[in-house]
């Protein structure tokens, strides 16, 4: 992840030809694929922050679509979201998402389903605690 993107291109084109050419011993293969493969770049932790904060604004706007529900969230309990789905971004924007469901979107079911809200209202999320891998939400509202 250190490395410019320019070097860090051609690190992994050289290791996908080796895969192809020794490993496989297929170059053919890369040859039908030619010059059309793209390199990702890792993701940083500053974009890592901003696809947290897209995914919990569309958990939102989903509320909102879905059951009329404005979601309030405290700012300790983003705080700690983000401390939770950013510490390791090596599985980029699919892992930060898995990590928010488990840490999040399960608990708010699970709030949901043991209280639902009135349409119409506003669910205050107050804290987010975790005991043994098992996250609960609390609500204010």
């Amino acid at each position: 992840p250190s490395d410019p993107q320019e070097t860090f291109e051609k690190k992994i084109m050289a290791g996908v030809r080796d895969h192809f050419v020794r490993v496989l011993q297929r170059p053919e293969l890369l040859n039908r694929i030619g010059e059309n493969v793209v390199v990702f770049n890792f993701i940083s932790p500053e974009i890592a922050a901003l696809i947290l904060d897209n995914m919990i604004e569309n958990v939102k706007s989903r509320l909102r679509e879905e059951h009329q529900i404005e979601l309030d969230i405290a700012p300790a309990v983003i705080h700690e979201l983000r401390k939770r789905c950013t510490e390791d971004i090596a599985n980029g924007g699919r892992g930060i998402g898995a990590k928010l469901e488990a840490s999040f979107v399960n608990p708010l079911a699970r709030l949901m389903f043991s209280n639902m809200p009135a349409t119409g209202a506003r669910l205050a999320i107050t804290s987010l605690e975790e005991n043994s891998g098992v996250y609960t939400l609390r609500s204010g509202a």
